[in-house]
């Protein structure tokens, strides 16, 4: 897992639990229903945060994770569906990433109004 199939640990996402309470993290136990999965995922107990701990293949894994809530004596069970899919280092290596910062869009906004408006005035221009 990682760019260019390096295997250090990667974070997913946070493990999220449908209970009354589901807003407050600070008394829930995080843990995973099945043992064998703490092979692949490191999964920390008090936060829900949900890692890799290894290079994962190209296929779709279900995690099950138990969620207890002290405060109300209660468990859940959160299904983490997973689907890994790898990329050939081909599309990594042409890809490429484009931010439009507030000045570039005023630009182009003004500079797309100035096109229109000459345009505008060759049709004029062109009628008389």
């Amino acid at each position: 897992m990682g760019l260019l199939g390096q295997s250090e640990e990667i974070f997913l996402g946070t493990v999220l639990a449908n209970d009354l309470d589901d807003w407050d993290i600070n008394d829930k136990i995080f843990t995973f229903i099945d043992e064998d999965d703490n092979k692949l995922f490191r999964l920390n107990n008090a936060t829900g945060q949900l890692y890799t701990r290894t290079k994962l293949h190209d296929e779709s894994y279900n995690i099950f994770v138990r969620v207890y809530d002290m405060r109300w004596k209660h468990g859940v069970t959160s299904t983490v569906k997973l689907a890994v899919t790898m990329v050939p280092n081909k599309v990594i290596s042409n890809a490429a990433s484009v931010k439009l910062l507030e000045s570039d869009r005023r630009r182009d906004c003004y500079n797309m109004q100035r096109k229109i408006n000459n345009r505008i005035r060759m049709i004029k221009h062109n009628k008389h």
